[in-house]
């Protein structure tokens, strides 16, 4: 996103850091996984997790981009 000129700085406060697997997030990923939740790009699942160890689906990809404003 950085790329394409669209701002990706998040702040805290972004819910992000809220998800019972919030350990599981790498390090390097926190900013944009606060950038995605601040956006509503991700919204996470009803279960409280993220899962961000784990791969995504097409179905899930193409939303997080039609969330993309």
């Amino acid at each position: 996103m950085q790329y394409k000129g669209a701002e990706v700085s998040a702040g805290e406060n972004t819910g992000a850091l809220s998800f019972i697997d919030t350990s599981d997030i790498s390090e390097y990923a926190v900013p944009a996984i606060q950038w995605a939740c601040g956006g509503g790009v991700i919204n996470g699942y009803p279960d409280g997790t993220l899962s961000p160890a784990s791969g995504v689906t097409r179905a899930e990809l193409l939303t997080m981009i039609d969330r993309i404003d």
